[in-house]
């Protein structure tokens, strides 16, 4: 899983409430986003299935700078 891979023991998954359920991702560099506090992403997951483009844009920026880094 790709969580597992670039965010290793910094990520949670659990219940948001109204039968929802989110992704709770930590990583210094997600506090470069004005809608990420203290470093920390909460990504919701709608139907148990689908995730809005703009946390995966988000997502997907990080991870290239955890690649480009190293870290």
């Amino acid at each position: 899983m790709v969580l597992d891979f670039y965010f290793a023991g910094r990520w949670t998954h659990g219940p948001r409430g109204g039968g929802s359920h989110e992704y709770r991702i930590r990583h210094e560099y997600f506090g470069e986003f004005a809608n990420c506090l203290d470093g920390m992403i909460h990504i919701p997951v709608r139907h148990g299935k689908q995730v809005r483009h703009q946390y995966l844009k988000v997502l997907l920026v990080v991870i290239d700078k955890i690649r480009e880094t190293g870290r």
